[in-house]
């Protein structure tokens, strides 16, 4: 279907998810014709309360959304609502539909029942979309810096950054407030492994090197068995069990 911005505003932030919304809804509805949806702009029904937010033309299969002083996430509902349209004309049920004059959902029964078909089916597309969006993004997200590593933090770099705290507490000193509440993800840390191993004692490595050789005695034995086993475990108990091995050295000491 095409996707077409008739005004002069910039639309390029929103026009990847108008695309993939209408992918989805294609999916969810079944309609077999492709709409051309306008997005549009006309200030002087911006500036009426209970002006237009949107419209569809059956008769060439158009949908025109209006953008003018609107959040994103309320044009790509509209979109939504005019695809059920779009989709109750696939199935010819404008045929016999009387003209969409001011107060049509309220004089005509067969009108009306279209009219809150698109409200609920639109709504509901638009918030099942959005939903699978967000926790596509957070997926992402997620693989990227915890498990396959990304310029913001890796798993190695979290790791010592935790050890260095740790070791800083058990000297006594206490971060500040601030400090603690700084997000451990989006930042740039030095890598503290090398400071760490001179600030314990000898006997205190000779055990990290046997509890490490113990560590990976439980290990699965290969690679992709053990990538499996880090990819198991949501990032909190990923961080948690880290933490936990950290604090089980130092205490040997």
């Amino acid at each position: 279907m095409k996707l077409v911005n008739k005004t002069s505003q910039d639309m390029s932030q929103i026009m990847p998810f108008a695309k993939d919304l209408c992918s989805f809804a294609q999916k969810r509805m079944g309609f077999n014709r492709p709409p051309t949806i306008f997005l549009d702009s006309d200030t002087e029904n911006a500036q009426n309360t209970l002006g237009k937010t949107a419209h569809y033309q059956p008769d060439k299969d158009i949908v025109t959304i209006y953008i003018d002083n609107r959040h994103p996430k309320d044009i790509l509902r509209s979109i939504a609502h005019e695809l059920v349209h779009h989709t109750q004309n696939c199935r010819g049920e404008f045929e016999a539909a009387p003209p969409t004059e001011p107060g049509y959902a309220q004089k005509d029964e067969h009108m009306r029942e279209m009219e809150r078909e698109a409200y609920e089916v639109g709504n509901m597309c638009s918030r099942d979309w959005e939903d699978q969006r967000k926790k596509q993004l957070n997926e992402t997200i997620y693989k990227r810096r915890v498990i396959k590593g990304d310029n913001a933090m890796s798993l190695k770099d979290w790791k010592n950054k935790e050890l260095n705290s740790l070791l800083m507490e058990k000297f006594g000193y206490t971060p500040k407030e601030e400090d603690k509440l700084e997000e451990d993800l989006g930042h740039d840390f030095i890598d503290t492994a090398a400071t760490a191993e001179k600030s314990l004692p000898e006997e205190t490595l000779e055990e990290d090197e046997d509890e490490e050789e113990v560590v990976e005695e439980t290990h699965p034995s290969s690679a992709d068995q053990r990538l499996k086993k880090l990819e198991s475990l949501d990032e909190i108990k990923l961080r948690q069990l880290i933490r936990e091995k950290i604090k089980s050295a130092l205490n040997k000491e």
